[in-house]
């Protein structure tokens, strides 16, 4: 490719497809350590070291002799848990990844119904268990309606999301309470979907193994929707205005919190697993350049992954008709009571920024009167970027550079063209 492309000032975004197991900042890594000695770059980082040169004194103290890195950052993590669209500012692209954090995102997610956990997902540890055997793809259908639109939704303990400074997580990981109630936001679903409902034994999705000690379920208490037959416990969110089920954990409280508007409004899936040490991204958009902030993950790849994931294929399907149970479910503690396998459901939904996918599979199983944890997630599109049309496999990256290079240069002339 011709030079002129990458001298200063570079600019420009491309998507990668992030496999699992990797969090959002390592891509980032991965990608600089291949970005940085290629030929596709030189021309970028040769014109970097020259402009560094002629600086201002002050201004190279400042820097010290600190190496000329390619500039990256990403428009909205995703969890290590998560696959799909990663999208990536290069140079000064990174100024205007807030755009991408505030458009709207389409994810796969697959619902596993019949336990809780204090994440919200298969990488926590189980708070309750409750009757499932009553659901079918009807009753799940007629809850989702309460989820499309404008809702209120209490983001998890386990998120990014900081409280007097402190991230939330941070709390729950020191077996802390967060200092006040983790309250409601406005939040949107354009839409919400079933693509394929996953009847008992139709699927490979199970329970986490690990039970939360009594500790554990304590600090989850002010935040976890788990209500108690509290008839005056009511409130306008859904998967809370309801029967109450009785699905709870033993010795919670019902306690409602108000509005409020802690942290930002990112949707993006941070996540933390106190099993594996995984503690998410700052929920913003990142620029990295030689340092990189440390998210307290302790995966041990140090190149990139090849793995990727499968993105289920739609499957169209007309509503049904509805029909509401009003009845509250005994509880269930003991997993040997529990005969077959649950049920799960693969979901389809295109939201707004500030949703959490996690936080709607939970009030979701609590809506169709039985409990609900998040067990795949797929993001299958952000703003102008689809899997499968115009995001690059990261696994391309670890190919000789003639492989991703003018895939790469391809996406560079399209940006440039837009910001013309």
């Amino acid at each position: 490719m011709g030079t002129s492309l990458l001298t200063n000032p570079l600019r420009f975004r491309l998507a990668v497809n992030k496999p699992q197991s990797l969090s959002s900042a390592q891509v980032l890594r991965d990608l600089q350590k291949v970005f940085n000695p290629s030929k596709f770059f030189a021309p970028w980082v040769s014109a970097e070291q020259e402009r560094r040169r002629k600086a201002l004194p002050a201004q190279r103290r400042r820097r010290g002799n600190r190496r000329v890195d390619v500039k990256l950052g990403h428009g909205g993590t995703l969890d290590p848990m998560a696959t799909g669209v990663l999208i990536i500012g290069v140079g000064s692209g990174t100024k205007s990844l807030q755009s991408f954090l505030n458009c709207t995102k389409t994810y796969h997610a697959t619902i596993l119904f019949g336990a809780a956990t204090d994440t919200y997902d298969t990488l926590g540890k189980v708070l309750s268990r409750a009757p499932y055997a009553h659901l079918d793809r009807q009753k799940v259908e007629t809850a989702l309606q309460r989820f499309r639109g404008r809702i209120m939704q209490r983001p998890p303990l386990y998120s990014a999301l900081k409280m007097d400074g402190k991230p939330l997580y941070k709390y729950a990981r020191e077996g802390k309470k967060a200092p006040r109630e983790i309250l409601e936001r406005s939040v949107e679903a354009k839409n919400i979907e079933i693509l394929k409902w996953l009847s008992s034994g139709s699927h490979d999705y199970k329970w986490p193994a690990e039970e939360a000690s009594s500790e554990e379920k304590e600090v989850a208490q002010d935040v976890m929707e788990l209500p108690q037959n509290d008839p005056a416990a009511q409130s306008t969110s859904p998967g809370s205005n309801r029967t109450p089920p009785a699905a709870t954990i033993a010795g919670l409280k019902r306690k409602r919190p108000s509005l409020d508007s802690v942290g930002d409004d990112i949707a993006d899936e941070a996540i933390v697993s106190k099993r594996k040490e995984i503690a998410p991204q700052e929920a913003k958009s990142e620029e990295v350049s030689a340092e990189f902030e440390d998210e307290g993950l302790q995966y041990s790849s140090s190149s990139i992954v090849t793995q990727t994931p499968v993105v289920p294929a739609a499957v169209v399907t007309e509503p049904s008709a509805i029909v509401v149970s009003e009845s509250p479910v005994p509880v269930v503690t003991d997993a040997a009571a529990v005969v077959n396998e649950p049920p799960a459901a693969l979901l389809s939904m295109t939201v707004t920024s500030g949703f959490y996918v996690r936080t709607l599979c939970h009030d979701l199983g609590q809506e169709v009167s039985s409990l609900g944890i998040m067990s795949a997630l797929v993001r299958t599109r952000q703003g102008d970027f689809e899997l499968g049309r115009n995001v690059m496999e990261l696994e391309d990256f670890s190919k000789n550079e003639d492989c991703w290079a003018p895939k790469l240069e391809q996406m560079l002339l399209t940006w440039q063209k837009r910001d013309i």
